[in-house]
């Protein structure tokens, strides 16, 4: 089941890489990365909801998910604002702009790894309950990479960056989610049940500060008023996700 976990961790996690290959080899508008940021915001928001808060209240009663929920977004804010102030801010452009520096061009890369991480801990995590394998979350964290990775590649490109640093940013990426869905199976699987719903629900307040802080004010800023119409089916999506994938 370790290995499972790591497999599924990588699959989720390999949509980096797939933004990244559409990101080098086309040139998407502004409003096409706008709309797939909307989209994917959608779908993390109700799983952040459905998957994992409501879960946790569900496991460990509302104090301990309370709890989580809001450690997980202090923190995950707190780590992005320390990045930002180095640059990673860039992270929130449009594809249109580039990054003026190699040095924020890695500390984007930083923080991608950053929001990939809470995610792949719960995946981890559902594989040691033998539950099910948290399919939905997969497919989330799947369809919310790919637009993140598009966009910075078309800027690392910009700047004159290889194929193969991007390659090897990318593929840090899709290995640390793999890595830390195996982390969340080996070292926080085996908790009170209070314990997991906080373990829950602070990956549910990253994703909330994660869509906050870096996803919606890209989308809004480049696909203007279509993107609230295209995040109501992402998270129409999500719903679906939640409720009927197992």
């Amino acid at each position: 089941m370790a290995m499972m976990a790591l497999g599924w961790g990588l699959v989720a996690g390999s949509a980096a890489f797939l933004g990244a290959i559409l990101g080098w080899f086309s040139r998407p508008t502004a409003e096409t990365v706008g709309l797939l940021l909307a989209f994917a915001s959608g779908i993390l928001l109700a799983i952040a909801a459905f998957e994992l808060f409501d879960d946790a209240f569900s496991t460990g009663g509302f104090a301990p998910a309370a709890v989580g929920l809001l450690a997980g977004a202090a923190l995950f804010a707190g780590g992005l604002g320390l990045l930002d102030r180095r640059g990673a801010g860039k992270r929130k452009l449009s594809p249109t702009h580039t990054i003026e520096a190699r040095e924020p061009a890695r500390v984007v890369a930083m923080a991608t790894v950053l929001e990939a991480i809470p995610e792949a801990l719960i995946i981890g995590i559902a594989f040691y309950a033998e539950e099910d394998v948290g399919l939905a979350a997969v497919i989330a964290v799947f369809l919310s990479n790919v637009p993140e990775s598009l966009a910075t590649t078309a800027r690392m490109r910009a700047i004159g960056r290889s194929a193969a640093y991007v390659a090897a940013v990318w593929g840090s990426v899709a290995l640390a989610t793999g890595l830390a869905a195996l982390a969340g199976y080996l070292a926080l699987g085996d908790l009170h049940p209070a314990g997991r719903a906080f373990a829950q629900a602070l990956a549910g307040g990253a994703f909330l500060a994660f869509i906050a802080n870096s996803m919606l004010p890209a989308a809004f800023a480049d696909a203007r008023n279509r993107a609230g119409f295209v995040l109501v089916v992402g998270f129409l999506t999500g719903y679906a996700l939640s409720h009927f994938v197992a």
